[in-house]
This record gives structure tokens, C-alpha cells and sequence, in this order.
């Protein structure tokens, strides 16, 4: 349909509606995991912004410039692209409806999981809680329902269960009022299950098996994903599907599990490239025996991995795990000349469990 839209708008020199298609092409292409095809599409509205001086045409291929470039690991770019879009959204007095989300919704909740890559928990929740009550003071429901499905994977990614899945089971209530079906549907579901999984006192269904209750409503989540043809989550979702076995004492699932993540990636991994790194050797050292001399290796990809790609909070990850290791090996001295100045970096978040963890053991190196 788009394409056709595409094509039908450049024989009959319709910009708007040139770049109405563009928006729609993009977004399959995007949920199709084709992102550098994805990019092209967002790239030729931004020319045609600037061509015809049309602040609408620049504001809506910044967001889906921005979109892109998270999900490609170019958090930097993606950041500007954010903020740049929320400048003229913020001086716009109409904004051309191309899709059936509004432009700064996307550069807000997606630019709040950008700020938390890039190091900034704080800014991120103050991001995405404050557009949550932007759109429920105008009644804007289904804003509302996106705002709060990204603020459950923000919860997920800051490692706060109990608020993603407040988060998640809002989109899932959300969701049921719209018939379901959705990417929307998929995340909720999704990350409602992570949640369970790491609150296994309030998990849901068998008592006795709370953590596997998680595990199959992820799954369930993976599975309407693609059902809904939405395939950029799966590495992220997967590794985070192993990180649960591992949690239930299955390491050679968890780390087949893993392999289906790296698998499924493209684009060197995207955004959560570090994290697959890392968590590669927080398996390997739950084996029986603990491949330490690999796990360290993968520790150190994660560690170069997150510096290329400015992601200060996967640095501070890789860099506690790599510094844990080192401490069991008796190089107290070392862990803590890697993990103090990463740590020192931040400025805000400390209250966060990654940054309680690496004061923490900070605290044990002294």
C-alpha cells in the first residue's frame, strides 16, 4: 500500500503526501528490523523538509531519524535527532498527522530510553512520566497507552519490576479496549512476564513455579511480536528470556536462548549490542565449570562495545560485571581502577539497582 503510495505521489508531485507515505513505509520497515533501508525513507523526508521549508516534514523525519538511529546503536545522533524534534514540536502551531501516533510522542518516549543508553536515568523518567500526564490531562487515550507501554520498558531497562509491570498491565488494560493484537499488546505482555520473573513472591498462576509463569508470558510476548510482524525486539527480548532460565538454574537453555538472540540481530546488534556481550559471560560463569578466561573476554567486548556507542549506562554494567570478576581473582586494585571513574561519571540515578550495585562493590573493593 505504501509503496504504491510512494510511487503514485511522485509521478503526481504531491510532497505531502509523498511524505504522509514515507512515514507509513518507514514505520513497516522499522518493525521489519530493515533499518538501513528504514533510515533511506526517513533520510528523503528530512530533504524534502528542507526543500520546500516545512518545519512538519523536518519535525516528523527527525523522530523517525531518531527511531532509527536508537535501534541502530547510534545513540548520540539519535539523541539530537530527539531533541531537535521536540524543539519544533514545542513551537509548532499545527502538526501534520501522518501516522496514528503523533510525532512527539515518538521523539519523547523513544528520546527517554535514549537519555537512560546514554546515561541519564533521572532526565528519562522525568521524560516519560511527565508526557503520561500531558496526554491524560487532554484525554488523549491512546497516547497515553504508548506512553505507558515505553515507560514499562524503561522500568525494564532501569531494573525496576514492580513498576514495569504497573506500566505493562496499564497497556495491557489499554490494549483489551482496542481489540489487542498490537505491538502494543506484545510489549505489554512481554514485559509484564519479565516482571514476574524477578518478583516471584507476587508472580501470577502456579505457586510453585513463578519464574517459569514469566518466562512463557514472555515468550507469549516474543511470539505476538511476530505475529504482528514486529521483529526489531527479539534480541533484546530473547537475551532477557535467557537471563530467566539462567535465573531458574537452566544455563545450557539460557545460553541456546542467547545464540537465538545473537542470531536474530542485525546491524552489529543495535542498541543492546553491549548487553548481549555481557550477559555471553555472566552464563559463562554460571556454567559448571565457570569459563572465566571467556567470560572475561566477552566482559571486555561489552566494556568497547558500550564506550563506541557512548552508552554510559551498559559501560557501568560491563564494567561492574568485568570488575566483580577481577575481585574474585584477587585484583581488588584493578576492579576498582576500571569501575570507580565510570561510576564517578554519573551525576544522577543513584538510587537506580545498577548504580546501588556498583557502589556497592566499590564499597567492598576499598
Amino acid at each position: 500500500m505504501y509503496t504504491r503510495a510512494l510511487a503514485l505521489s511522485e509521478e503526481q508531485g504531491l510532497v505531502r503526501q509523498r511524505v504522509q507515505a514515507l512515514v507509513g513505509v518507514w514505520d513497516v520497515y522499522v518493525n521489519h528490523d530493515k533499518l538501513l533501508e528504514a533510515r533511506e525513507f526517513a533520510a528523503e523526508g528530512m530533504k524534502l523538509g528542507d526543500a520546500h521549508d516545512d518545519d512538519g516534514f523536518r519535525l516528523w523525519s527527525h523522530t523517525m531519524l531518531g527511531i532509527t538511529d536508537l535501534f541502530l546503536g547510534d545513540l548520540v545522533a539519535a539523541n539530537d535527532h530527539f531533541d531537535r524534534a521536540s524543539a519544533l514540536y514545542a513551537r509548532a502551531e499545527r502538526v501534520p498527522r501522518f501516522a496514528s501516533f503523533d510525532p512527539d510522542v515518538g521523539a519523547t518516549v523513544d528520546g527517554a530510553v535514549t537519555r537512560w543508553l546514554l546515561g541519564y536515568p533521572d532526565q528519562a523518567a522525568a521524560r516519560i512520566e511527565g508526557y503520561k500526564r500531558r496526554a491524560a490531562e487532554i484525554g488523549d487515550s491512546f497516547h497515553v497507552l504508548m506512553a505507558s507501554v515505553w515507560a514499562a520498558w524503561l522500568h525494564q531497562l532501569r531494573g525496576e519490576p514492580e513498576a514495569a509491570r504497573r506500566d505493562a498491565e496499564l497497556g495491557l488494560r489499554g490494549v483489551s479496549g482496542r481489540g489487542g493484537g498490537d505491538q502494543l499488546d506484545a510489549m505489554s505482555t512481554f514485559f509484564r512476564g519479565w516482571a514476574v520473573t524477578k518478583t516471584p513472591a507476587e508472580g501470577a498462576g502456579s505457586p510453585e513455579s513463578p519464574l517459569q509463569d514469566g518466562i512463557r508470558e514472555m515468550r507469549q510476548g516474543l511470539a505476538d511480536a511476530a505475529a504482528a510482524r514486529t521483529l526489531i525486539w527479539q534480541p533484546h527480548w530473547l537475551a532477557l528470556v535467557a537471563e530467566a532460565h539462567a535465573e531458574a538454574g537452566e544455563i545450557d537453555r539460557a545460553l541456546d536462548t542467547l545464540d537465538e538472540a545473537v542470531e536474530s540481530a542485525t546491524h552489529g546488534r543495535g542498541y543492546y549490542r553491549a548487553e548481549l556481550e555481557r550477559i555471553r559471560g555472566e552464563l559463562l560463569l554460571a556454567r559448571t565449570p565457570p569459563d572465566a578466561a571467556a567470560a572475561e573476554a566477552n566482559f571486555e567486548r561489552a566494556l568497547a562495545t558500550a564506550r563506541s556507542q557512548a552508552s554510559k549506562a551498559y559501560e557501568l554494567r560491563a564494567a561492574t560485571s568485568l570488575a566483580r570478576l577481577w575481585q574474585h581473582q584477587g585484583r581488588a586494585a584493578d576492579a576498582r581502577a576500571l569501575l570507580e571513574p565510570v561510576y564517578q561519571w554519573f551525576t544522577e540515578g543513584f538510587d537506580t539497582p545498577d548504580l546501588l550495585e556498583a557502589q556497592a562493590l566499590l564499597s567492598a573493593l576499598r
